[in-house]
């Protein structure tokens, strides 16, 4: 019996899911074994510089607009346009850069022992930081 392209379209699509959802584990910036402290001096440095990063890419004054030449030598432009959807994509990036930059590295979540029961503690959100 043959398999058909529908069904090997579903059998990818959940191999593929299962896979992603695996991946989904908890995670935290990590340095030395130490978690990131939020109200810490390098995490509102590294997030003031992300956000001011991301306004520099996002809204510069001059298009991103190259020149070149075809394969026959005749000259040409043309506008690149940014591989970022969102804002908030191009933050994150920058700030990624900037933690990794300070020792940091993004490690999984390790559960708390207690009283002889494993527990995975709530994993701390980033504050909010008003501008």
């Amino acid at each position: 019996m043959r398999a058909s392209h529908a069904n090997t379209l579903r059998a990818a699509a959940a191999c593929l899911a299962t896979l992603l959802l695996g991946a989904c584990a908890p995670t935290q910036w990590e340095r030395n074994g130490l978690a990131l402290d939020y109200a810490g001096n390098e995490w509102k440095d590294c997030r003031s510089q992300s956000i001011a990063s991301a306004n520099r890419w996002m809204f510069e004054p001059f298009p991103r607009t190259f020149i070149g030449r075809d394969a026959r030598g005749r000259p040409f432009s043309f506008y690149r346009d940014s591989p970022y959807q969102s804002r908030f994509m191009l933050e994150q990036d920058f700030l990624d850069y900037c933690l990794r930059a300070h020792g940091f590295q993004r490690m999984p979540v390790k559960p708390a022992v207690a009283a002889g029961t494993a527990q995975t503690p709530a994993p701390q959100s980033a504050p909010e930081i008003h501008q």
